[in-house]
């Protein structure tokens, strides 16, 4: 709807907008590059929407997330691409509970949020029906510690691809040993490529991937 209007700012005349019988949210916002205020949208009830694909994907600076903290998303099926492209997000703590536990795709959920360091936030989401975490935190050059996803559950997942590819200061994967993988038929190639230099390879051996072949996690 907003697609591409790269000059909106703030969304202030949507405040008392009815979404409440809307199942797509997708694109709303796409690439409204120099929206920085959505605290128009903290009461919109979203409680009906199945897909929030790209919904803020590419509005490069905006940081302030905390509109967002009431949202009730638990119908959401797909959160592809929502938070993608946003380089100034620092600070998730307003998705903190989030119920996301219906949600089949993260793909690219925080694709190239580069300065997002503290994953704290998502420690307790339930991604147990997550069928896709292609390139969810790919880019995110400040990330390294992924203790906070220690507990995840994974196991519906089908594809890992470059999950957390080019996450150039990422060195210590021993959150994600206990990590249940679906089969041997799981995509991971590319889950850690061009990650930190100082990233033991050695240690890949302890993730719990069948008929794992190593070099393909770090290998085009």
């Amino acid at each position: 709807m907003f697609y591409l209007c790269k000059k909106i700012r703030d969304v202030n005349p949507l405040k008392n907008w009815n979404v409440s019988k809307c199942k797509d949210l997708k694109r709303i916002f796409f690439s409204c590059y120099w929206l920085t205020d959505i605290s128009a949208l903290e009461n919109w009830d979203v409680s009906k929407c199945e897909d929030f694909s790209a919904v803020f994907s590419e509005c490069s600076y905006l940081q302030d997330l905390k509109p967002l903290r009431k949202w009730n998303v638990s119908n959401g099926l797909s959160f592809r691409s929502m938070f993608s492209s946003l380089g100034q997000l620092t600070d998730i703590t307003p998705l903190k509970n989030w119920n996301v536990s219906k949600s089949k795709n993260f793909n690219a959920l925080f694709y190239s949020c580069e300065k997002l360091s503290d994953l704290r936030p998502l420690q307790n989401w339930d991604v147990s029906n997550c069928e896709n975490f292609n390139a969810t935190f790919y880019s995110c050059i400040s990330l390294s510690d992924l203790s906070p996803l220690k507990y995840w559950n994974v196991s519906k997942s089908e594809t890992f691809y470059s999950m957390f590819s080019k996450c150039k200061s990422l060195s210590d994967i021993s959150p994600l040993f206990n990590w249940n993988f679906k089969d041997s038929h799981v995509e991971y190639r590319q889950m850690f490529y061009e990650c930190s230099p100082k990233l033991n390879k050695n240690s890949f051996k302890k993730l719990k991937i069948k008929a794992l072949n190593s070099d393909l996690l770090f290998n085009i």
